[in-house]
Formats: structure tokens, C-alpha cells, sequence
């Protein structure tokens, strides 16, 4: 590892960050004029703006105001985790990068079908300040810091815009400077993850020799990142169509199909359930198809909330017309699967359960006039004219 590097690599992690909110920006309606949302997690930011309303501008300034407060906080926290906490170096072989925790396991299976990585050890922690400021010696920390400051004086210098979205995805930069020192050290150590192209990826597909990254969803092959992506050891894909979308982004080593069965939970109403697999960006058109559904005859309804998303209170209506509200880490059993246009559409297709996409059917009324045919019961009279205007989509 060129130490002297080392806050650059992030910066451009990071800006490869904010292509991945251009992005959404470009193709979600209502967006692309409304200056007053940052490019900085757009989905979260449209519910925040939604939640505070006139609230939301002073927000974003004491956000911006707070990002130095919280690098010094974060600096004076690992400090003594490296002198005091100073641990043995890892035994682990691998280190699992999960920004969510219920991907761990979707993380584990993969490698538990990989031959070539059975019997090696394995640990989930390394995502941690704690844990990150005990592995490297206080130079090493000392050096992070050091970047970190040149990292936001950089940020502070560019032009307004892109400084206000910088500053915002700058939140964890500490972090990602001592996990970028700490792979540096160990360059053949293995990376495990399921992030496709976000900043943790981008940084140790060059600061790993040994990065495996696990598909959980789909890919946009489309996005315009400022910045090239270096190497994978190892994909695990679902599917081969998915290759050449990685292939444009990175260069890949090795590419092992991985499918994996999931485990659907028993719940009371699992046998004839709509389970619907909510997003925020649907959620209008979820709560539209429950209601349809729900005035079409007395079928249950499964509502789980996308746990990396961030709900406005609609949330509560539409946990108020279901049934039953599914954990977080739970796969519900059901008669039917829904989503706008879910990845986990894949998982409960192979479990032989019928799905259905609102986005492919062309839109919430469509779709629940296929599930209720599906179900054998009358479609409601107010919105029967709206089941010819388009074709409905068939189930899998």
C-alpha cells in the first residue's frame, strides 16, 4: 500500500458513492428538479424531507456542521482502542464486510458451497471502529487521521453542490480510511461481501487482492461512475445473465454460480397469504394493492419492510392493512409473493411460489386483478375498467 494514497483511494470511493444517488436521481420521477434533496442517499432524504417539511433545510445544515464534530469524536474513540484494546493480529482468514447484518448468512452460504474456502475461519466484526482501531498500531491510526483531515479538506474545496453531497458521504470516512490501512497491511486477506458496487467494494476491489463479492440483488449496468473498480477474486452470481453487468464494472478472477434455497418460516396465515416484500419508493402503490386486494375478498396479508430503508409515516398505514408484520431477518411462508421489483422475487420462484412484480404488470391495479384471478375471487367493481386497459402479467 502508497500510504500517501490512501485518502485519495476514498475519495474516489466516495465519489463513486454519489454516481450510485445521480443515478437514482435520473430515473426516479419528481427528482431531478428538486434541488433542496442532496445527493447523498436520496431515498432516505426524500422520506426525511417528507417527515420534517420546512425542518428539513435547517437538518441538512447542522448534518453538515455535525460531520467534523463526529471526526473528532471517532478519532479520540480509537485512539485508546489502539493502545489500550491493542489485540493479537486476526487469525481470521476472511473477513465478512456486512453493512447489514441479515446478509451474513446469505454471505456464509455461498462460501460454505466453495470447495476452495471450506475449513477457513471466518469473523463479521472487522466493520467496527473498535475493532478496526485494535488491529492497527497507533502509527497507523495516527496516519488515518492525518488523511482523514486532507480527505475533508480536500471536500471543502470543490465546487458547492458536490461539496454538500461529499461532506454527507464523508459521515463514515474514518472508517473506510482504517479498514483501506488495515486490508493494505494484509493484502491477500480475504474480503467476503455482499455489496455490489457501493464504497466499501470499491475500496477493497483495490486495496484486497482477495475481494468475494456474493450477489443479493439486481445490478444496474448503466450507472456512470467517475471512477474505475479493480478486481474480484472471486463472483458468486445467481445467475449467468448477471455476468456481464458485473464484468463492466470490475475485473473478475473467478465466477461460481451460487443459488440458494431459502428457508420459508412457518406463519398462521401461510397458506393462502399475499406476502408483499415492501420498498419506499413502492409503497404507494403497495398500500393501492393491498387495498384492491384486500376489497376483492378476506385474503391475509404479509407486509415486510425493506430493512435498509428509511419509511415516512406511510409506513404505518400500510402496516395497518396487514395481517402480519414479518421480522426483518424472517422469509415468510405465503401462497403468493409480491414486490415492485424485489431480488427476492428469484428466492421464492425456486420455492415454487407463484410472484408477481408490480413494475412488470404495469402498476398496482393490474397486479391485483392477476392475484385475485389467481385466487378465484371478483376483481372490485370501482376499478374493473382499469383490468383491460393493460396486459396483466401472468404467474411465474
Amino acid at each position: 500500500m502508497i500510504k500517501s494514497q490512501l485518502w485519495s483511494k476514498v475519495y474516489r470511493a466516495l465519489e463513486n458513492e454519489r454516481c450510485l444517488d445521480l443515478r437514482y436521481r435520473a430515473t426516479s420521477l419528481g427528482l431531478c428538479v428538486d434541488d433542496s434533496v442532496p445527493n447523498y442517499k436520496v431515498m432516505k432524504q426524500i422520506a426525511l424531507r417528507n417527515r420534517f417539511g420546512a425542518l428539513y433545510r435547517p437538518f441538512i445544515t447542522i448534518a453538515l456542521l455535525l460531520i467534523p464534530v463526529l471526526a473528532v469524536m471517532q478519532w479520540l474513540y480509537v485512539i485508546p482502542c489502539s493502545i489500550v484494546l491493542r489485540r493479537r493480529p486476526s487469525v481470521a482468514t476472511c473477513h465478512i464486510v456486512a453493512t447489514n447484518s441479515a446478509n451474513i448468512s446469505l454471505i456464509k452460504a455461498a462460501l460454505s458451497e466453495d470447495l476452495s474456502m471450506q475449513g477457513l475461519s471466518l469473523d463479521s466484526d472487522i466493520l467496527t471502529l473498535h475493532r478496526l482501531g485494535a488491529e492497527l498500531n497507533i502509527g497507523d491510526v495516527f496516519f488515518c487521521i492525518v488523511s482523514h483531515v486532507r480527505l475533508l479538506g480536500h471536500i471543502l474545496k470543490i465546487e458547492a453542490g458536490k461539496r454538500t453531497d461529499l461532506l454527507l458521504h464523508s459521515r463514515d470516512a474514518f472508517m473506510l480510511l482504517l479498514l483501506a490501512c488495515y486490508a493494505g497491511r494484509h493484502f491477500n486477506r480475504g474480503f467476503a461481501t455482499v455489496v455490489h458496487y457501493q464504497r466499501w467494494a470499491c475500496l477493497l476491489s483495490h486495496q484486497s487482492s482477495n475481494l468475494h463479492i456474493v450477489q443479493h440483488g439486481f445490478l444496474d449496468p448503466n450507472i456512470a461512475f467517475a471512477n474505475p473498480f479493480g478486481s474480484v477474486r472471486v463472483l458468486y452470481v445467481r445467475d449467468p445473465l448477471f455476468i456481464q453487468a458485473f464484468a463492466s464494472y470490475y475485473r473478475i478472477l473467478e465466477i461460481k454460480l451460487f443459488s440458494p434455497l431459502p428457508e420459508l418460516v412457518w406463519n398462521p396465515f401461510a397458506d393462502t397469504a399475499v406476502f408483499i416484500a415492501s420498498s419506499f419508493p413502492s409503497i404507494e402503490a403497495e398500500i393501492e394493492l393491498v387495498r384492491l386486494i384486500k376489497a376483492g375478498g378476506d385474503v391475509p396479508v404479509i407486509v415486510k419492510f425493506h430493512p435498509a430503508h428509511q419509511y415516512d409515516q406511510q409506513k404505518q398505514t400500510l402496516a395497518a392493512l396487514a395481517n402480519y408484520v414479518c421480522p426483518n431477518d424472517v422469509a415468510p411462508s405465503c401462497k403468493v409473493f409480491v414486490s415492485h421489483n424485489s431480488f427476492m422475487e428469484f428466492d421464492y420462484r425456486a420455492c415454487g411460489v407463484v410472484t408477481f412484480s408490480i413494475s412488470r404488470s404495469g402498476g398496482a391495479a393490474n397486479t391485483a386483478q392477476a392475484i385475485l384471478n389467481l385466487l378465484n375471487l371478483p376483481q372490485p367493481q370501482e376499478h374493473a375498467s382499469c383490468a383491460h386497459s393493460n396486459d396483466t402479467i401472468s404467474s411465474q
